[in-house]
């Protein structure tokens, strides 16, 4: 839009100082040229066609030198495009022109060509303004989306740390309590039993009883927390790593998207599935390449164990493939088993209508 706008100053300069030098039709013709050929120009810009509508400009204007009053504007290209050879052709033209003309249409013509150089030069100026004004929008763009990832990474690493630290903190409560109120109670109990054991009042027999019962109650309360305190404890992705840092001697490749939080009986199932299929690879295989993926998808899990090995012999009826079965069997899950390019071990667990809590 600068550009037109620049260009239609120059050509109202030029027409006037044209009207102001000859009265005659063909300031007309010269004038309708003069637009046509300045369009093309701008619509061909930096394109081969608009340098050879430059010349014809040149060259028309050597034929009719009255065609020079609208000269300015071609300087305005000229300029633009920094051409050394037509700028050299347009100052022959325009020298040859400045002869047949008076000082004072000269003086005119130097200061619009004077202009158009100005004008040129402020569009050139606001248009690169402009480009690096996008472009570090762009950039600010850009920096902002990789702040927003880097944040969001942020953000879901400390929530796992949190909840990693949460379930080993469990797991110690867990271990505090079996260790020392679990131990307590037992002791507890064997004193009991020993009481009851030498005490001749028939009397106390059913209150050591009930005693007993009260503290056997307590116990296996107890138990049962521990258990679950454990249970719930254990988190899926690290359980899985670290059966697989005990594999260096292969090349392992991990891939986990799940859930926090996973049925403990789903955690169990894909966790005995990976430890029976490692033990297979390192007794059977001679795979160099492991890799897992534990995957969440909207209406199931998915587990999938792929190795390179090529000496496959596949013993359907083997223990440890026949256990994997009924793990998965008992969560209403389908396993299957493939040996095109490797030993391939496909697990998936609906999310509903599975055994266990």
């Amino acid at each position: 839009m600068s550009v037109l706008i620049d260009k239609l100053i120059l050509l109202v300069g030029c027409f006037i100082l044209y009207i102001s030098n000859f009265n005659d039709i063909a300031g007309v013709y010269y004038l309708l040229g003069a637009i046509s050929l300045t369009c093309f120009v701008s619509y061909f810009a930096y394109r081969r066609e608009s340098f050879i509508l430059i010349l014809i400009f040149l060259v028309s204007s050597f034929i009719f030198p009255k065609f020079c009053f609208y000269f300015p504007l071609i300087i305005y290209d000229l300029y633009a495009y920094r051409h050394k050879i037509l700028s050299f052709a347009g100052i022959i033209v325009f020298i040859n022109f400045a002869t047949d003309i008076t000082p004072l249409t000269l003086t005119m013509l130097l200061l619009f060509s004077s202009i158009s150089v100005l004008l040129q030069y402020k569009s050139e100026h606001l248009y690169q303004l402009h480009m690096d004004f996008k472009k570090l929008r762009d950039t600010s763009t850009e920096y902002n989306l990789l702040l927003r990832s880097k944040n969001k990474d942020l953000i879901e690493k400390q929530d796992y740390e949190i909840h990693l630290a949460t379930l080993k903190e469990r797991n110690r409560i867990a271990r505090e309590i079996h260790d020392n109120v679990g131990h307590v109670l037992s002791r507890s109990l064997l004193q009991l039993g020993a009481i009851m054991a030498t005490n001749k009042d028939k009397n106390m027999s059913k209150p050591l009883t009930a005693l007993k019962d009260t503290l056997a109650s307590a116990m296996n309360n107890i138990r049962d927390s521990v258990h679950d305190l454990h249970e719930d404890s254990i988190d899926l992705c690290a359980s899985i790593q670290a059966l697989l840092d005990d594999f260096k001697t292969y090349h392992t490749d991990f891939d986990y998207d799940m859930s926090e939080n996973l049925p403990r009986n789903i955690k169990y199932c894909l966790i005995a599935i990976t430890k029976e299929a490692l033990s297979n690879l390192n007794k059977h295989s001679n795979a160099s390449k492991l890799t897992i993926h534990l995957r969440e998808h909207p209406g199931f899990y998915q587990l999938l164990i792929e190795d390179n090995g090529s000496n496959i012999k596949l013993n359907s009826n083997g223990i440890g493939l026949e256990n994997m079965k009924d793990r998965v069997d008992n969560v209403n899950g389908t396993f299957r088993i493939n040996t095109e390019n490797g030993f391939k071990i496909f697990v998936s667990i609906p999310k509903t209508n599975y055994g266990g809590k």
